[in-house]
């Protein structure tokens, strides 16, 4: 299994990159990925990314997801504790709503069978196995801070979760990203020639396998994308990528297979 990482601040964003990137292995077996990306308009919203990475990270830990019987029971409960944490904290800290701000899309991995699950809280990108899900709310994302007071019993958690969060289940890992909306903020600048025959940045640094086995691969495409074709992201970005490399699967695509005319 390759996993390749990216953390970037955008154009936009001239002080703190506000999204976070959280990989972590809890066991020989599971791991734990996640994207958060801060509210613009929050207060330090860079703080509300990790802050709550790092709850969700500290929450599966204790947990144990050996324990339980599929990643998907592991993700809610830890979920759920999570939710009471970053609610003791917030009272602790004297936080305000605004600072608790943050997106959040978490993966949980099982390494041996090579299946998942993954749930999302605001918007954001997943492309499963080909298949690509932008999650969009016209910029007014549905933040977890927003319903802290209101989920004090399993019976509300429940009811929150099936009102307001996406889960995906994965049997087959292939080729799995995650990512903030800020991939979906690249835009062509004016102000040299480039090359022409540019890919499309989406593709490119998600579906396309140029550099796959090179662990700076999402950073290098960024690079390429700038100072070749001219593309560079406004937001920050956050993106985790999951490719299986086991021999059984047939890999396909090319750098050329994603280009794009001018």
């Amino acid at each position: 299994m390759q996993v390749h990482q990216l953390l970037k601040r955008g154009e936009n964003h001239k002080d703190f990159c506000e999204d976070f990137v959280m990989a972590y292995d809890l066991s020989e077996r599971y791991s734990i990925y996640g994207v958060f990306d801060g509210c613009s308009s929050g207060l330090e919203s860079h703080f509300a990314s990790a802050l709550i990475a790092k709850i969700f990270r500290a929450e599966l830990q204790f947990l144990e997801p050996d324990s339980f019987e599929n990643t998907k029971e592991a993700l809610n409960r830890a979920m759920l504790h999570g939710i009471e944490s970053l609610s003791s904290v917030r009272n602790n800290l004297l936080l305000e709503t605004d600072e608790l701000l943050s997106t959040i899309i978490v993966f949980l991995v099982d390494k041996i069978e090579m299946s998942g699950d993954i749930m999302a809280i605001g918007d954001g990108f997943i492309s499963i196995n080909g298949q690509m899900h932008k999650i969009e709310q016209n910029n007014q994302p549905d933040y977890l801070a927003y319903y802290l007071d209101q989920i004090n019993t399993f019976e509300d958690y429940e009811s929150w979760l099936s009102e307001h969060v996406l889960q995906f289940n994965i049997p087959q890992i292939i080729d799995v990203t995650i990512s903030t909306d800020g991939i979906h903020t690249f835009q062509k600048l004016n102000n040299k020639d480039y090359e022409q025959n540019a890919p499309y940045p989406l593709d490119f640094l998600i579906r396309d396998e140029y550099m796959i086995d090179n662990k700076t691969m999402l950073s290098r495409k960024c690079n390429i994308l700038r100072t070749k074709f001219g593309f560079t992201h406004q937001d920050d970005i956050g993106i985790i990528r999951i490719k299986n490399n086991s021999p059984k699967l047939i890999q396909n695509g090319t750098i050329s297979s994603y280009f794009a005319e001018g």
